[in-house]
This record gives C-alpha cells, structure tokens and sequence, in this order.
C-alpha cells in the first residue's frame, strides 16, 4: 500500500507507474491523479506548443526514431495477441466506418483520394483492370442483350438484393476468381458498401461472417 502525494489516499501498488529513479521504484501520484494532470496540463495552448515543439525534437533524433519503432512493433505484438484486443478493434472499426461513411465531406474526401490515387497510379489501375478483364474472359460466358440484363435486374426492383439500397454495382453470386460463369443467373444487382464487402467471397461465407458482427 502507498499514499498518493496529491489525494493522500492510501491504494494499492497496482494504482501508480512505475518509476525507475525513485526509491520504491513507483511514482508519488496515482494514475488517476496523474490523468487529471495530464488533462489539465494540455488544456492550456503555452503547454500544447512546447509539448508539440518538445516531440518535433526528440523525434528527430535518429536514435529516438529507433527506439519509438521498436516500442510499437513490441506494444503492438504484445496488445494484438490477447484475443479481446483484436475483437475490440474490429469493433471499433466497424463503427468508426459506418459513422464516417454517413458524413458527406467524408464521402468527398474519399472520391477526391481515389481520383488522386488514379492520377498517380496509373500503372497499377491499368494492371487491376487487366486482370479483371482476364478473369472475365476465362470465365464461361453467355451472350445477353441490354434488354435481357434489365429484365434481370428488374426481379430484384433494380436496388440492391442484399440490403435493398441503391443499385450500384453488379455482383457475381459466384465469383468469376471461384470457377462462377459470366451469365446472367450469376449476376445481381449490388450497392457498393455491400458488393465491396462481399469481395470474391461466396454467398455462405459472406453472410457467415456478417452474422458474426
């Protein structure tokens, strides 16, 4: 047991850090105490600046720069491999994208990154476009007409056969990457968000893990 310097409660050990040049080899404020501190302390702009000003500092450093990546290939090993930290993150994922895809300026942001991503990566937009094509081309085909392709899409309203949202991209029930054919009965229409998490995922896959959310 240890009395905090600021609160004067007597904790446990577990509640303060560590600390190497003290006597006891722990600090005098509680992490509860030391919280507030920390709060308080960036609160005030003088404080953000030299704290800014501080990091620019001893990050350019080589030495420092070594140190800081090891620290997070280690911190991130170490945090990742308990199984509730990864579930946790995926959580969090989950619902900082679907929070963020509902903003409009975010929306914005993301056609105007994929366009600067085509302007300078050209190369890489051909190659992908490329190997879609092929993948089209060694798929079994069947010939269809436009009217043919609407009449198809109209059994499903022309919205989405997954979630019933806005018609946006056409789906292979079967993935052209798993041996599904290029016909008609293999095609849906799909929105994006859906089409785009579905991937070259079977439907039975697909749908596996969406329950599991």
């Amino acid at each position: 047991m240890k009395i905090c310097n600021t609160c004067k409660i007597e904790k446990d050990e577990s509640e303060f850090s560590k600390c190497r040049s003290k006597k006891d080899g722990l600090q005098g404020k509680c992490k509860g105490c030391a919280r507030k501190y920390e709060k308080e302390y960036g609160l005030i702009p003088e404080n953000k600046k030299h704290k800014k000003e501080h990091n620019k500092e001893y990050c350019s450093i080589p030495k420092n720069k070594k140190r800081i990546k090891k620290y997070q290939k280690g911190w991130g090993k170490k945090y990742y491999s308990i199984p509730k930290n990864k579930e946790h993150k995926k959580e969090y994922q989950r619902e900082y994208h679907k929070k963020y895809r509902l903003i409009p300026k975010n929306k914005e942001r993301k056609k105007q990154a994929s366009k600067k991503y085509k302007k300078n990566n050209p190369d890489k937009v051909l190659k992908s476009k490329a190997e879609r094509r092929s993948l089209e081309v060694r798929a079994c085909t069947i010939e269809f007409t436009k009217e043919q392709y609407f009449d198809r899409m109209s059994v499903f309203g022309f919205r989405c056969a997954y979630c019933g949202g806005p018609w946006e991209h056409d789906d292979h029930v079967i993935p052209l990457s798993k041996g599904g054919l290029h016909i008609l009965a293999n095609l849906r229409p799909a929105c994006a968000h859906c089409n785009c998490s579905k991937g070259n995922k079977l439907l039975s896959e697909w749908k596996r893990i969406k329950d599991t959310k």
